[in-house]
């Protein structure tokens, strides 16, 4: 930041503190307004779709890690559940992109809005939960192979013991 856009912006910043300091009223509604909306961030992580994209990020490469780790038998079902929500993302990306809004002034654009927000975070949901039970299968899976090797190795001591 240079130095000329570090003085105006510690100005501005300067003189909104002043100012929400001698107007009581006002700093205590911006107070609730900021606690407001960090509640709301806290309740709901994924209100935008560059959010919900990352988010499925995580889930593909957790389905990768899945099918090069694990067995196939339940790749399968974790896969069908992966396309739908591919479809889901993809559907609410191009809704987003190419579909028809009315005007900002209507309220039939803030509704339609607060639809594909809500659409948003439901599909944010789904993907967050099949990440957590994927990860689950993965860890079980890591843990069902260290007991095998574990157990493998202690009967292969015991026998060269027994001997």
């Amino acid at each position: 930041m240079s130095p000329v856009t570090h003085e105006a912006s510690s100005s501005i910043v300067q003189g909104a503190l002043a100012w929400l300091l001698s107007h009581p009223a006002s700093a205590a509604s911006a107070s609730f307004l900021v606690l407001l909306v960090v509640l709301l961030r806290r309740r709901y992580p994924c209100l935008t779709l560059p959010a919900l994209e990352k988010s499925f990020k995580r889930l593909e490469d957790a389905i990768q890690t899945y099918q090069g780790e694990c067995p196939q038998h339940y790749y399968h079902e974790f896969h069908d559940g992966f396309l739908i929500l591919r479809g889901d993302v993809r559907s609410l990306m191009y809704t987003y992109f190419y579909g028809h809004w009315d005007p900002v002034w209507t309220l039939r654009y803030w509704k339609s809005r607060m639809d594909h927000i809500r659409e948003v975070v439901a599909c944010y949901e789904r993907c967050e939960d099949m990440h957590r039970s994927i990860q689950h299968a993965i860890e079980i899976y890591r843990q069902r192979q260290d007991s095998l090797l574990l157990g493998f190795y202690n009967h292969t001591e015991a026998s060269a013991y027994s001997v």
